[in-house]
């Protein structure tokens, strides 16, 4: 049995120290030593803070909404007032030009379409008293409410603060028209009060028609505007901070409420794991908080669950303690004896291992062998090809001769034939010859009777004297054509006789050539035809053997092949099953060290089993 090891008492806190909540002493981690408590605090003062800005944000952002309010209203307020003026004025702008085109077109003339124009602006009125007037570029007045002021110049009139109005009016009206900004008293008043007017030039007449309000009415409407956007904005800011106020309440209250029973139940917590902490796990939590519903709840339930499981570990770790110790035994034990099974099985793969190096070696020399004798025959097996290859052009070849020579053999037959029935025809031919010669001899027996009719005729023109001298001189020419003409027959004999022989001599030529032909050229033929017979027989023959030679080296680089592929099959297998016995040889070495790992393993096991059995002693389950 494993004996058990005596190790000094190690103090009993597998959970470590509990964190004390304070500043650490350099300082550091200010953030994460802080109590719950003041962390809340610390968060409710930020959210208070926090809700302080908004409010103060709010109250300023509707102070200046407010103002930006007032200039828009105000800002609209004129620009509808300086569009109404310019449209009343462009309305009379209108009207004179009707009435221009009238004088134009001569319904009025000039001068009545000016009185008529004056009348009609003088009597014309728009929203409450607003009326227009009307001045020459020389400021001369021409249309006012109908006062002693038209008919007079007011070019430098001056309004209450020295403003020289008028002179503005027409350098607005050159200008294309425009405002003008002056004090001009209400009718029926003697103060003045502020006014803008729009002026613009009608050319034909050379007016300067404008109109104009008083604008201390725009600052009463803006004025009134500001007092109900100033009366809503304070109310406004009133509510929010009665909002404020009630909130902070609130917060401060929840957040006291928060505070005291976070704390209270941070209390409980720590007294468990406290007492956890000491190793007792027979402690209990409250029930009242094991049936909350709030974190607290969830965390005391689950750590009673943890407390629960950890303590059973521990019963069951003490109950194995000892099982351990006498399965640790077993363990070494068995280890040694796998040791020693271990070397004895190392001895025999090295042995193995160096018998399979050999056989390897023996099978690379028999596949090297083999590879040679697979070359050879892949050799001869080509060789072979080469010669079927030539033994086919062979047989092409004397087929080719053998058909060559019977077409030569027809030919000499058929030009035998030809020569033949030419040379009968030319010897029947030559017959004509002798018919030659018997008309030869016809002519010269017609000559000499020529001759001695001449001769008759020459004595008879004797006889006759005088009157048979022109028949004797027709007697000498006969005489003398019947010489000629013997003697031409006589060529013609002798060349005759010259074309017999000669004939003759070609006949016997021509019959020597055609038995020649007949027979020794018959005859070579037939040699050269039995000559090519056999020749393609001899071709077919040596095809058939290299054709028998190709399959046996075919036959043989497949079986060389096959053997090669075995000898290197047979190598692979001998060299792998020589790496594998060294594997094997490795890794009983392995085993063998691991075994002595785990003979040293089980020892510390061994040891840290007797610790483990002093730290659990303490705990309570």
């Amino acid at each position: 049995m494993w004996k058990r090891l005596n190790k000094k008492h190690i103090q009993p806190n597998v959970f470590g120290p509990i964190p004390v909540w304070e500043r650490s002493p350099s300082g550091k981690g200010m953030g994460i030593n802080m109590k719950i408590w003041l962390k809340l605090v610390i968060m409710s003062l930020i959210l208070l803070i926090g809700m302080l800005g908004i409010t103060v944000s709010s109250v300023s952002s509707i102070n200046q909404l407010k103002q930006r309010a007032l200039t828009n209203l105000e800002e609209s307020i004129r620009t509808n007032f300086d569009n109404s003026i310019k449209d009343q004025v462009s309305n009379v702008i209108s009207m004179l030009e009707k009435l221009y085109s009238q004088s134009e077109s001569g319904i009025l003339s000039e001068e009545q379409a000016k009185q008529l124009a004056a009348s009609l602006i003088r009597d014309m009125r728009y929203k409450d008293g607003g009326y227009f007037w009307v001045d020459d570029a020389e400021g001369n007045n021409i249309v006012l409410l109908g006062n002693e002021t038209e008919g007079t110049n007011r070019y430098s009139a001056e309004d209450a603060y020295g403003n020289k109005y008028i002179q503005d009016f027409i350098s607005n009206a050159k200008s294309g028209g425009g405002f003008s900004d002056y004090y001009f008293p209400r009718e029926g008043e003697q103060e003045a009060s502020p006014k803008r007017a729009y002026v613009e030039s009608f050319e034909p007449y050379g007016w300067i028609i404008g109109t104009g309000n008083y604008t201390d009415d725009i600052d009463i409407t803006v004025a009134a505007q500001a007092a109900v956007m100033e009366e809503y904005a304070v109310q406004m800011q009133k509510n929010i901070v009665t909002i404020l106020l009630f909130c902070l309440i609130l917060a401060l209250c929840i957040m006291i409420l928060t505070i005291t029973g976070i704390s209270r139940d941070f209390k409980v917590m720590i007294l468990g794991l406290k007492a956890l902490s000491d190793g007792r796990f027979n402690h209990k939590f409250p029930e009242k908080y094991a049936r909350r519903k709030d974190d607290f709840g969830i965390l005391i339930r689950e750590t009673g669950q943890m407390e629960a499981a950890v303590a059973s570990l521990i019963s069951n770790v003490k109950l194995q303690i000892n099982t351990i110790y006498d399965l640790i035994g077993s363990i070494t034990q068995n280890v040694s004896s796998l040791t020693q099974k271990i070397e004895t099985i190392a001895a025999t793969t090295q042995e193995l291992a160096a018998g399979m190096e050999e056989t390897s070696a023996a099978s690379e020399e028999m596949s090297a062998s083999a590879q040679t004798a697979e070359e050879s025959s892949r050799t001869m097996a080509e060789r072979s090809a080469q010669g079927k290859h030539e033994a086919q052009a062979i047989g092409v070849r004397a087929n080719n001769t053998k058909e060559t020579v019977i077409q030569a053999q027809q030919k000499a037959a058929n030009l035998l034939t030809t020569i033949n029935a030419r040379l009968a025809g030319a010897l029947e031919q030559v017959k004509v010859i002798e018919e030659i010669g018997v008309l030869a001899e016809s002519i010269m027996s017609i000559t000499s009777q020529t001759n001695l009719l001449a001769l008759n005729a020459s004595i008879e023109a004797a006889r006759a004297g005088e009157s048979g001298k022109g028949f004797a001189v027709v007697a000498d020419e006969i005489g003398t054509l019947a010489d000629q003409s013997k003697q031409t027959v006589g060529k013609i004999q002798s060349v005759t006789e010259q074309v017999t022989g000669a004939v003759s001599n070609l006949s016997e030529s021509a019959t020597e050539l055609l038995h020649f032909v007949s027979t020794d050229v018959h005859e070579d033929y037939t040699r050269f035809l039995a000559i090519g017979e056999q020749y393609n027989k001899d071709s077919v023959f040596v095809e058939e053997i290299v054709t028998e030679i190709n399959h046996d080296a075919d036959s043989l680089d497949q079986l060389i092949e096959t053997i090669s592929e075995i000898v290197k099959n047979v190598a692979i297998a001998a060299q792998e099953g020589a790496e594998g016995t060294n594997e094997i040889a490795d890794g009983n070495t392995d085993i063998r060290m691991g075994a002595e790992n785990i003979l040293k393993m089980v020892q510390d096991a061994n040891n840290a089993m007797s610790l483990l059995e002093q730290e659990i002693a303490h705990f309570e389950v």
